[in-house]
């Protein structure tokens, strides 16, 4: 597998941070999900939980009896470490593991998400507070590793190097510096389509990517046992670990920026919080992708709602009509992907697919989400901002024009998204007056002739692949009078990058990150 760097760039309780900033549950509803927190400091047994149902161990299938003569148990102090945030906090040291060796976590939490049903936990959070020496043989260091027996490679690592990221393939994100506590967390979410990884450091996020599945299972989904600090190669070195902390389910961004730096106290403890980010020199549009979906089942009252919260303007939405002519939110046409139900959307009438779970795949904490509307989508958008819908389907108008009759809006309420499947008189004919956005256009083949054909032909802007955008693109758009949006980014670099470029807005799964790098709304 390749390893080698391209890009660098609480909670107790309702996990101690309340609810700000997750997507809400029905009133009522609590959250099943299970927190284990290790801080080695219970004599006698250090690798004992400090709290919570996980259980950590020694990695030794040769039964060596490695773990204890090579693992140390001391004070930052003791080790000549810095103090943990002024903490002389208990540290375990890790020393370079074989693949023989390394440490386990028998999860003892229940499979949840899109692959409950092969035994398996597709959405977590991992938080370490971690000191690296920076001084090994091994270009990476593994954090961890999902195969219980070792057998491949492992699927997160520090590019071990001062300055260097975390990730693994070609993303890594984030600087750890040499000398300085850090606090990684990384919070997964498997899924055959818009699975991610989300990568904070010190409570700033600094990446995310994909979890598209390999050979029908997503790699990051858990096994009852996990492996840390080993890899299957040797791509380890020594580490120093002052906290960790397992959840199992996806933290959400506001959760994980908020426990900010190591606090000395715990890995669920908030620490200091980082400086502001740099804010852009200029707002752009902030558009939600399928809502709040880095951190909320896509396509949910919940995700729309989460999204409005944390700053959107914009919220794109996936639209398909059930049996019985109703226009619903779904992106993929069977139910299967997003839903503890199966079959074609079109196959089933409205009250059929409200009996649908359409939270439990994202993680079982938003259990009860239902298969909204558009008319209740539309109803959740009213006085916040505009929806941006992707009708997936032919001769959609008619049936999006009576949406916003029954909830009293007009078509300045939406916009469109028109691709060359669609016949344009149907938006032109039913929804006069909503801006369209045209989807299938190449930035680096358009010419001006192209992009003034679009104008006249009743296109208000272009969404646009976010890694084919150029400034020269944007700047033969705008001379076209059209609006650009990028679609759709995971990265803040690539954020601040695409806002220097000249785009009008930006379209992601996380609102919350986005808002927060641009200047206030006036």
């Amino acid at each position: 597998m390749n390893k080698h760097r391209v890009k660098n760039g609480y909670v107790s309780g309702a996990l101690a941070l309340g609810l700000s900033g997750l997507c809400l549950l029905p009133a009522g509803a609590a959250s099943p999900s299970a927190q284990t927190v290790w801080n080695f400091n219970r004599p006698g047994e250090m690798l004992a939980a400090s709290v919570g149902p996980a259980s950590l161990g020694y990695r030794d299938p040769k039964i060596s009896g490695w773990g204890p003569m090579e693992t140390t148990f001391a004070s930052a102090r003791s080790l000549d470490l810095p103090l943990v945030n002024g903490v002389n906090a208990p540290v375990m040291a890790i020393p370079a593991t074989t693949p023989d060796q390394g440490y386990t976590i028998v999860l003892n939490s229940r499979p949840n998400g899109a692959y409950a049903k092969d035994g398996l936990i597709s959405n977590y959070t991992l938080v370490m507070d971690i000191f690296l020496p920076f001084n090994g043989k091994n270009p990476y260091l593994s954090l961890y590793q999902t195969s219980a027996g070792n057998f491949d490679d492992a699927d997160i690592f520090v590019d071990n190097k001062p300055g260097g990221g975390v990730g693994v393939d070609d993303y890594y994100h984030g600087a750890l510096t040499a000398g300085s506590w850090h606090r990684v967390g990384i919070a997964v979410q498997c899924n055959t389509e818009t699975g991610q990884i989300i990568k904070f450091v010190d409570g700033r996020f600094v990446g995310g990517q994909r979890t598209l599945p390999n050979g029908g299972r997503c790699r990051w989904a858990l096994e009852p046992v996990v492996n840390l600090f080993t890899d299957n190669d040797g791509e380890t070195d020594p580490v120093y670990l002052t906290s960790l902390m397992y959840v199992d389910r996806v933290l959400s961004m506001k959760e994980l920026a908020t426990l900010g730096g190591p606090s000395g106290r715990g890995a669920n403890v908030p620490g200091p919080l980082p400086a502001a980010a740099p804010v852009a020199a200029r707002r752009v549009m902030v558009i939600g992708h399928r809502g709040e979906s880095g951190s909320c089942p896509e396509n949910t009252l919940a995700g729309i709602k989460q999204a409005f919260d944390d700053g959107a303007d914009v919220v794109q939405v996936d639209v398909r009509l059930s049996g019985d002519g109703v226009p619903v939110l779904m992106h993929d046409g069977d139910v299967r992907r997003t839903t503890d139900g199966s079959g074609s959307v079109f196959g089933k009438t409205l009250a059929q697919l409200k009996k649908l779970d359409a939270g439990s795949t994202f993680d079982s904490y938003y259990a009860g989400e239902r298969i909204p509307t558009l008319a209740e989508a539309l109803q959740a958008a009213k006085g916040r901002g505009k929806l941006f819908i992707d009708a997936k389907g032919p001769g959609m108008g008619r049936y999006i024009l009576k949406a916003l009759k029954d909830t009293g809006m007009g078509t300045g309420d939406i916009w469109l998204l028109q691709g060359t499947s669609h016949d344009p008189s149907d938006y032109r004919n039913n929804l006069a007056g909503a801006a369209i956005f045209w989807d299938d256009v190449a930035p680096g083949a358009a010419a001006a002739a192209a992009l003034e054909a679009l104008r006249k032909r009743g296109i208000s802007g272009l969404n646009v692949d976010e890694t084919a955008v150029t400034k020269e693109f944007v700047s033969a758009a705008h001379t076209a009078g059209l609006f650009v949006s990028a679609s759709t980014v995971l990265d803040p670099g690539r954020m601040t990058n695409l806002i220097g470029l000249g785009v009008d807005a930006v379209q992601t799964p996380y609102p919350f990150v986005l808002n927060s790098m641009l200047p206030a709304k006036k």
